[in-house]
């Protein structure tokens, strides 16, 4: 029963509690490194909990009294036959599958994504070698800065050894010199932390086990959180007016319907947080970050732990 109830427990966790403990509340938009971080845990923790849950159904030394007694009265009322081969037979096998066939799985897929990413990125930097020019306001030894010949207002990074910031034509003359050095650092954040590498990872995983819902859900997340820690990063250096101005400019002077779309729910959000007075984090936020970590790294495991409680 105990153990029913925490595998149950950890159920919910991964389907509910996370989604309202993680992406959109106050502590993660105030602190979205910590978001970051936390939702990385998240995601390893609850694949390594599969794992486990799947390796110790698979075991057969694993499976005490109590397994079998339930196991065998649940298939004696589903099939109407008594015996506990066929318990064993399904439990192994499906326990084999989950335990390693859905890591292996992940990680065939993080590794093909990584390689392609990689082989697109490479690609797109020998373009805009040969039909770009490079920008002169490059910092030494920060990533060289490209400029294309485009009357749409663009800036974005390419990630990796011999990456690149690219910036339009349209982009300087939207911004203003400060506006334009807050965009510039904003890439650089998203260089530094290997943003691009870290949504790819997640990416991969939400895609290659789409039964697990909290990767779709972290993969979301973390892509609105890379953009405030950047944000973050680029305030710190030239101050939130000049990154709200940079961002305010690069979607206002564009009226394409993909613009529009991207100035939706997560412009706002970045535009009202750069525009926000600074406050001192209330008790509310600090308990709320404290169980939202805490849920985090512990929840995942609560599946393993009642299995375990189950069978022994």
């Amino acid at each position: 029963m105990i153990g029913g109830v925490l595998v149950a427990a950890c159920l919910l966790f991964s389907r509910l509690f996370a989604p309202l403990l993680l992406p959109d509340t106050a502590w993660s938009r105030r602190w979205p490194r910590l978001g970051l971080a936390a939702w990385a845990l998240l995601c390893v923790l609850t694949v390594l909990a599969v794992s486990a849950l799947g390796l110790t159904a698979a075991d057969p030394v694993l499976h005490g009294d109590r397994f079998f007694l339930l196991s065998q009265g649940c298939w004696e009322t589903l099939w109407g036959q008594s015996g506990s081969q066929p318990v064993v037979a399904l439990s192994f096998t499906g326990g084999l599958l989950l335990g390693i066939g859905a890591p292996l799985r992940a990680l065939w897929a993080v590794g093909r994504a990584l390689l392609r990413d990689r082989r697109t990125r490479l690609e797109h930097i020998v373009k805009l070698d040969l039909i770009g020019a490079e920008h002169p306001a490059r910092r030494p030894g920060a990533t060289r800065a490209v400029l294309l010949q485009d009357a749409r207002p663009t800036a974005y990074c390419l990630p990796g050894r011999g990456g690149r910031i690219v910036l339009t034509s349209g982009a300087l003359r939207s911004l203003t010199p400060e506006a334009l050095a807050a965009v510039l650092e904003h890439e650089h954040s998203h260089l530094r932390g290997r943003h691009h590498q870290l949504l790819v990872v997640v990416g991969a995983l939400a895609s290659s086990l789409p039964w697990i819902p909290v990767l779709g859900t972290a993969r979301r997340a973390m892509a609105r959180l890379t953009e405030l820690a950047a944000d973050d990063a680029a305030a710190r250096r030239h101050g939130k007016r000049a990154v709200a101005r940079g961002l305010a400019g690069l979607i206002a002077s564009t009226t394409g319907p993909a613009t529009r779309q991207a100035a939706g729910h997560d412009v706002k959000l970045r535009l009202a947080r750069l525009t926000a007075a600074d406050g001192r984090p209330g008790r509310c936020e600090w308990l709320m970050a404290a169980a939202g970590l805490g849920l985090t790294a512990t929840g995942p495991f609560i599946a393993t732990v009642g299995l375990w409680w189950l069978c022994c």
